[in-house]
């Protein structure tokens, strides 16, 4: 008795310690793998250049992590423990867009995550010996704005014998040999370090590409299987020369710069075509319309008085914690617009500046105001330009303005008006803000909440 309750006790529990460790190493390398490869748009549901993992199982009455749930029945790993109880499985949607309607929204069964891919995206949990899950999953939450969550996403307290693997963005994308990287860009295309080789149902291939050669091979019978090829431009690989190894068949006529070269019968137009368009040099400003004579001027012309007001796109704020704005070298002035912004926690609304270091969250000096028929309030600013709404109801409409006051110290005066519509409230701020390197962007942040409506629209002149 002695024994068993001893040496042998020890050495089983080491032994469904151990057991559990392999299995939830090889269910999070299939989980992030399968994020990739069994979600529409190659897991980037919501078009913001992250991929979320897939969702979590509801796991209802059953033991289960607060804030997550069990593993998906879709990802072909082992769902249990040594002890015979359910993995426990949290993920996070990560990226400048979250609880994104294409995602699903809030009812979500991800974990709210933030703008980096440094912070944990997935992880699975056993319970341990005693069967009881300790671990809670977490909603990013940085409500001093310093870029670290104000309590650890996968949060495990000291003493607990849950058995805990987790992964973050980047880890997780290198787990999955690539397939977490997105092109820049274009979300719905995935990039692959790897040589590929397509295979039909008996295992024969089909299709290859070398990434050392740049080749790409058919294998046999696949002649003709690309029938239609669209490409930008058209080089020679190896050969000297690009060759034409069957006859090209012109269905219409066809015609470059508006000068018609081949006939709709097919063949070549005789006489002189437009002259070939020689060296345009870098640094000119080039104007003309479609069809007709391109002209270029060594300097772009000078804008008069009442110039050009130039724009960014609209963006929308909701299911966002921020949204920034790329400011182009030599804007002076720059004013930022929104329309019907409001945000879930209550939080403050700010403007942020940001130079080549990055966005700056101190030195900021000024007032924010709030008004309304009852009362006033104000504060000092500290951490950005804020709209002292001081309520998740509250729907705020107005513009800021940033003036660039002293070139040699980058310093800008700010001032912003604001009112909202569902109710008798003014909104004022301005103050003054010095940057170390010229001005790079302007960060509108929902101050360590989520948007959930609204736009925003960024002007410089």
């Amino acid at each position: 008795m002695s024994y068993v309750r001893g040496p042998l006790a020890t050495s089983v529990k080491v032994t469904r310690q151990n057991s559990a460790e392999t299995s939830l190493s090889m269910a999070m390398r299939l989980a992030a793998m399968a994020a990739a490869t069994q979600q529409a748009s190659n897991g980037d549901c919501d078009g913001d250049g992250y991929i979320e993992p897939i969702p979590y199982r509801s796991a209802g009455a059953a033991p289960h992590p607060t804030g997550g749930g069990l593993v998906p029945l879709t990802i072909g790993a082992a769902k249990s423990d040594p002890w015979r109880r359910d993995f426990g499985y949290c993920v996070f949607d990560h990226g400048p867009k979250v609880d994104d309607a294409t995602c699903g929204g809030p009812a979500q069964l991800r974990q709210k995550g933030a703008n980096t891919g440094a912070f944990p995206a997935l992880a699975m949990i056993s319970a341990g010996p005693d069967g009881v899950f300790q671990t809670a999953c977490l909603d990013w939450a940085d409500t001093d704005l310093n870029g670290i969550p104000d309590l650890p996403p996968i949060n495990t307290p000291a003493g607990s014998d849950d058995i805990v693997f987790s992964w973050t963005y980047l880890e997780a994308a290198g787990a999955a040999g690539g397939l977490w990287k997105l092109e820049a860009g274009d979300a719905s295309t995935a990039e692959i370090d790897r040589n590929l080789s397509v295979k039909d149902g008996g295992g024969i291939e089909r299709m290859a590409f070398d990434i050392a050669a740049k080749a790409l091979s058919v294998g046999a019978g696949g002649s003709g299987s690309f029938p239609t090829v669209k490409a930008d431009y058209l080089n020679a690989l190896t050969a000297p020369a690009i060759e034409v190894l069957a006859p090209i068949n012109a269905t219409a006529s066809y015609s470059v710069n508006g000068t018609e070269i081949i006939d709709d019968t097919g063949l070549i137009v005789s006489g002189e075509q437009d002259p070939e368009v020689g060296t345009v040099e870098s640094g000119k400003w080039c104007s003309g319309g479609l069809g007709g004579v391109l002209t270029c001027e060594q300097e772009p012309p000078a804008l008069g008085l009442g110039g050009a007001i130039y724009s960014s796109a609209r963006e929308e704020l909701s299911g966002r914690n921020y949204v920034d704005f790329a400011i182009p070298e030599g804007a002076e002035r720059i004013t930022v617009h929104i329309l019907a912004m409001s945000e879930t926690a209550g939080n403050l609304p700010a403007f942020q500046l940001g130079d080549s270091g990055g966005v700056e969250i101190i030195g900021y000096a000024g007032t924010a105001s709030s008004l309304r028929s009852s009362a006033v309030t104000d504060t000092t600013l500290s951490n950005g330009f804020q709209v002292r709404t001081g309520n998740a109801a509250r729907v705020v409409h107005g513009s800021i303005t940033f003036a660039l006051v002293d070139p040699d110290t980058n310093a800008y005066s700010a001032s912003g008006q604001f009112g909202s519509s569902d109710a008798s409230y003014q909104f004022f701020v301005a103050g003054s803000k010095s940057l170390s390197a010229p001005l790079e962007s302007v960060r509108l942040t929902a101050g360590g909440a989520v948007f959930d409506s609204g736009y925003a629209l960024a002007t410089w002149e």
